[in-house]
């Protein structure tokens, strides 16, 4: 979703929460954009610091500890949200033409990491509209709350990837892909590991 929504030259990664789900998206995400620079936020310090030790040397990528969740979105080309926050972290209000989102943390209908501003100055994308509709926490508040109707969702990840819809239309768009967790993306993700293995000739298959 970040390779296919967020500005092609993005080097400024703002993180929301410090966990499990945060080391792995700073990995990732290194893999799609040439990183410069690490905003990290979380509402323990402590939570912080075991995740820059976790991440170990991260050379020619500025780590900054941000004092609050606007500090580290400020300044970022990518935010990513991957909390466990059932209240809004992010605040469309602090967003700036170009930025891309993901919010990663809240997974069920109650629970929300994003206000309704996100949702309503963004282009929004989601991984499965049947998943969204009955799970995406920030998108059916912003329904709910009359400040986006249903059209205003642009479309799945799936179709951006494929070419079927557009993504990012202009650089100043605000682009949010909410991720929920599917499973079409772990079996495509799990199929691509076993071939890699198989190809790789260095790992012994079991029988079942």
């Amino acid at each position: 979703a970040t390779r296919a929504l967020a500005r092609p030259a993005s080097s400024t990664l703002a993180l929301l929460g410090s966990g499990h789900q945060a080391l792995w998206h700073v990995r990732a995400l290194r893999e799609v954009l040439r990183l410069r620079r690490l905003q990290v936020w979380n509402h323990h310090p402590v939570g912080v610091r075991n995740l820059i030790a976790k991440l170990g040397p991260l050379d020619g990528i500025e780590v900054v500890v941000a004092r609050t969740a606007q500090e580290a979105v400020d300044g970022a080309d990518v935010v990513c949200t991957v909390s466990a926050a059932h209240e809004p972290i992010l605040h469309g209000a602090w967003l700036v033409p170009g930025q891309h989102v993901n919010l990663v943390g809240a997974s069920v209908a109650s629970a929300r990491e994003a206000d309704d501003e996100v949702v309503r100055r963004s282009r929004f994308f989601v991984d499965a509209r049947v998943s969204a509709a009955v799970q995406a926490g920030e998108w059916l508040h912003a329904i709910a709350a009359d400040v986006v109707c249903v059209d205003h969702l642009q479309g799945e990840i799936g179709e951006v990837l494929l070419g079927d819809i557009h993504g990012r239309l202009h650089k100043d768009d605000i682009t949010v892909y909410k991720s929920l967790g599917h499973v079409a993306q772990d079996l495509a993700t799990a199929d691509a590991v076993l071939r890699l293995a198989r190809a790789s000739g260095r790992h012994p298959e079991l029988p079942w």
